[in-house]
């Protein structure tokens, strides 16, 4: 499916769909957070709900939506400098709708990139693969569990882990629900191992050890510098958007500050707003002191027309 336009609209695709399994799979995700702020719509509940659990419960004043054993997968793709912007209350930062995602950022590149090949045979062999994984599984109802033990030394590890690096971050938004990621991956990690998965029935056990905890805690913490590095951007105008957009820049930047030139390049202020309203956001910087101008130390004048270096500005830190 590749788009929804209400929490309904992805209810009905979800009832209509083979096992209610859906992989919802937008061109970008700013059509969907678009949608997400629509006063009253019901999106970001299912897409809260879905995540915590695989059932849905919703009444609208023209059909009751009751769905057991949902499954849904999200995914999408969205320009790096765009998605901190995409976050307000209205669409459902206050929810926690953003740490629900995993988030993978790849390097920018110069260099063109090149259409992928998928090379069938390969392609075949994963679905093989994954199919003799699943098999068990798929004989399965939602109500049948199977559990996942850890050996003592992995449960050392995840310990560990919880407690000198997950417990003291644990109020930190980039942290919240990396704990239950953790779980996850640690889970599908035991799979992943399992010697004879045909053996494998209801109420029987799965064994994770050291290096599925270890593959684990190493996405999360991933995952968490990821997170800091595109954490939302939440303001109550664009403008504010703007300016804190700017401030972060700065807050990324060397020693050496930053140029005006520099900071707009960075912050891609010709696009959204425009150049005018981003030298709007940024003079309005400079005026409450936020940034000064300062002395690099670079003396001289530039390569490009003997001009002086432009001047450069750094963030001002309160302690």
């Amino acid at each position: 499916m590749h788009g929804v336009g209400s929490g309904e609209a992805l209810a009905e695709a979800l009832e209509a769909a083979d096992k209610r399994q859906l992989i919802l799979q937008p061109d970008e995700f700013s059509h969907v957070m678009n949608k997400a702020k629509i006063d009253g719509g019901s999106l970001i509940q299912i897409l809260l709900t879905l995540f915590e659990k695989a059932t849905f419960d919703n009444r609208t004043k023209g059909k009751t939506y009751q769905l057991e054993g949902a499954s849904l997968s999200f995914l999408t793709a969205c320009v790096d400098t765009v998605f901190p912007t995409l976050f307000d209350p209205k669409g459902g930062a206050d929810s926690g709708i953003i740490n629900r995602f995993w988030i993978v950022a790849g390097p920018s590149s110069r260099e063109p990139k090149p259409t992928p090949r998928v090379n069938r045979t390969t392609l075949d062999e994963v679905r093989l693969a994954l199919h003799r994984l699943l098999v068990p599984f798929k004989r399965m109802t939602p109500q049948q569990q199977v559990l996942v033990r850890l050996t003592p030394d992995a449960e050392a590890l995840y310990r560990d882990w919880y407690r000198n690096e997950y417990f003291p971050m644990k109020d930190d938004p980039a942290a919240a629900r990396l704990r239950t990621y953790a779980c996850r991956l640690i889970m599908l990690g035991a799979v992943t191992t399992l010697p004879q998965p045909r053996q494998l029935g209801p109420g029987g056990e799965l064994v994770a050890g050291p290096e599925a905890v270890l593959a684990a805690l190493t996405m999360v913490r991933w995952q968490y510098r990821v997170r800091r590095q595109f954490s939302p951007i939440i303001a109550e105008t664009r403008e504010g958007k703007m300016e804190l957009m700017i401030l972060r820049a700065f807050e990324r930047g060397s020693e050496q500050g930053l140029t005006r030139r520099e900071a707009q390049r960075v912050t891609h202020g010709h696009r959204g707003l425009g150049v005018a309203a981003w030298n709007r956001a940024f003079d309005a910087l400079t005026q409450n002191g936020n940034l000064v101008p300062f002395d690099p130390g670079v003396k001289g004048r530039s390569e490009k027309g003997g001009r002086s270096p432009s001047l450069r500005y750094r963030l001002v830190v309160e302690n």
